[in-house]
């Protein structure tokens, strides 16, 4: 079992924001009053730009900037990477990409450590009939290793502004255990190591989750693991979740050939 701690320095003024489209761009407008905001894309035009004071294309210009919101052009997980390497790490992260942030940024710091990281080969059908014993839907793509899962049909949309209280406002169900803690029961079976981040609404439509407890994870991943393992990485709320799934080995370090 993998324990979060809560430690680590961070910047509790900064949200970076994943993405500068529809999802990020509404991120900006709503939260760029109330926090310093840092919108990463890789599209110097992306949506986000009309909400934010500067734009940059290196995050080496960006400790001078002290209050406001800025664009930053480039792929979103490698410059949250770059950040906490020069020691600047967000109080909150809002994901607004695609694809899973959290699932990316782990991916590329193991592959920048030596490590190979694969999508899961073995069998999540354990986890998986725990979803559904719970109600719980799901949608998995066993190429990728990539799980998706809600309490509510994928077709359908939550309320704007929704508390995620316990009965759902949109199905009428009750959730028998909050969907983040049932991810982490699920791909406990299946996995090596199950690191769950929990999202909490921060503004109306917007979800985030500590930039910090992903620092601290980073930080400690080149001591904790071995040679060969596999991992669940997701991020979830109470009522929706996504999950990478990883098998990762260490690449062998290079050796001088015998002498012939």
């Amino acid at each position: 079992m993998y324990i979060i701690r809560n430690t680590g320095f961070y910047n509790r003024h900064m949200i970076f924001v994943a993405g500068g489209g529809f999802h990020g761009a509404k991120a900006v407008r709503m939260l760029k009053d109330r926090d310093t905001i840092v919108v990463a894309d890789i599209n110097g035009e992306c949506r986000a730009k009309k909400y934010v004071e500067y734009t940059i294309r290196s995050i080496d210009h960006l400790p001078c900037i002290k209050y406001g919101s800025v664009l930053v052009i480039g792929d979103a997980p490698e410059l949250f990477i770059k950040m906490i390497a020069r020691n600047i790490i967000p109080e909150i992260v809002v994901p607004a990409i695609p694809r899973h942030f959290a699932g990316e940024v782990f991916k590329l710091f193991l592959e920048s450590r030596g490590y190979v990281v694969k999508p899961y080969s073995g069998d999540i059908n354990e986890a998986l009939f725990l979803f559904k014993m719970y109600g719980v839907h799901v949608k998995d793509d066993a190429n990728e290793g990539v799980v998706v899962a809600s309490y509510m049909p994928l077709t359908l949309k939550c309320n704007l502004g929704c508390q995620e209280p316990y009965r759902c406002p949109v199905t009428g169900r009750i959730k028998p255990m909050p969907l983040h803690q049932l991810m982490y029961a699920a791909f406990s079976k299946v996995a090596d190591n199950t690191i769950v981040f929990i999202s909490r609404l921060i503004a109306e439509g917007v979800g985030g989750f500590s930039g910090h407890l992903l620092y601290n994870t980073l930080k400690e991943l080149a001591d904790f693991y071995g040679d060969s393992f596999s991992t669940a990485i997701a991020t979830a709320c109470s009522c929706h979740g996504v999950a990478n799934l990883f098998s990762i080995e260490r690449q062998p370090r290079a050796t001088c050939p015998p002498d012939v």
